[in-house]
């Protein structure tokens, strides 16, 4: 395996805190499997949630100016939280990437005559006409630092005559996959203890790309009636529809890459990366690195 990355080498990059963004990994390597992809794991500035936005901002013009530096295909911003601080300052900063960003957005799931469908006409009993609104109830959860974005703040302004919308932070969902504590007795206490207040909703928008990796316990908890979206999928399609339109996509079948950055990578975050990946790891020349830096000397780290 060659481990050096060569500037003009193709390939699509992704970030996020932690170990999160893999949720975004997993659907675009299940689109586009011929990929190179090079993930990065901002592991000393976990977790986003609770950060300002200037802190975010900041953090996230740092790790863009490393990708620029190796021309990616696409990159990624594989994070709810630091995609809803401010992508309008990172993409007019960097016009030469194709900047995707990862949105607890619901409006993928809304029907073009939502609003009249979502309405009845009945009749009293003295027989007089009345139109019976059923709004959407959906519930966000997404990270603390979401909750309270101008992003979200813009959508509830647009839907919320037409939409019951709900936020709840759920910062702690994000510890509990940094900590490999999916199956813990804890997340599903945390979990039960959230959501028994949203009794009867429509749809759980997974507002955090940590978030998806619980979703099975959230499943048991809300019911089968409850339909969970989140936006991972949406960005993986956004950039397979991309790459398409410019006729880039590769068609290569040779032994495509996926290169992990981490810099508190250690025997257990490596198991855990593996343990998330939800593909066909033989297809793929794995490897763990700890900065930008070991990209171009070649320099990898063995366990």
């Amino acid at each position: 395996m060659n481990d050096l990355i060569n500037k003009n080498m193709d390939f699509i990059g992704l970030f996020d805190s932690g170990f999160g963004g893999i949720s975004v990994l997993n659907y675009c390597i299940h689109l586009m499997p011929n990929e190179n992809y090079i993930f990065f794991a901002d592991s000393l500035n976990c977790p986003y949630g609770k950060k300002s936005k200037e802190e975010l901002v900041q953090i996230g013009l740092d790790i863009i100016s490393n990708f620029d530096k190796l021309s990616p295909k696409s990159l990624i911003i594989a994070c709810g939280t630091m995609s809803t601080s401010d992508i309008h300052t990172f993409r007019n900063r960097f016009k030469n990437i194709k900047l995707i960003g990862t949105f607890p957005d619901f409006t993928h799931i809304l029907k073009p005559n939502f609003v009249l469908e979502n309405r009845s006409i009945e009749f009293s009993s003295t027989n007089h006409l009345k139109i019976k609104s059923h709004k959407l109830k959906i519930l966000i959860l997404a990270t603390t630092a979401t909750c309270r974005s101008e992003y979200i703040k813009e959508k509830i302004d647009l839907y919320d005559r037409f939409i019951d919308i709900y936020l709840e932070p759920a910062d702690k969902i994000v510890k509990a996959v940094e900590n490999d504590e999916i199956d813990s007795f804890y997340l599903r206490n945390y979990l039960e203890d959230i959501l028994k207040s949203y009794k009867g909703i429509d749809y759980l928008v997974l507002g955090c790309t940590h978030f998806p990796f619980a979703e099975n316990v959230i499943k048991q908890i809300v019911g089968d009636k409850v339909i969970i979206t989140s936006g991972c999928e949406v960005a993986a399609n956004m950039c397979f529809n991309y790459l398409k339109l410019k006729d880039n996509l590769n068609t290569d079948t040779k032994k495509p890459f996926i290169k992990i950055i981490d810099a508190k990578l250690d025997e257990k975050r490596k198991n855990t990366f593996m343990k998330l990946l939800h593909i066909d790891k033989s297809r793929y020349d794995m490897d763990f690195i700890m900065d930008f830096n070991q990209l171009n000397s070649g320099s990898h780290i063995s366990f």
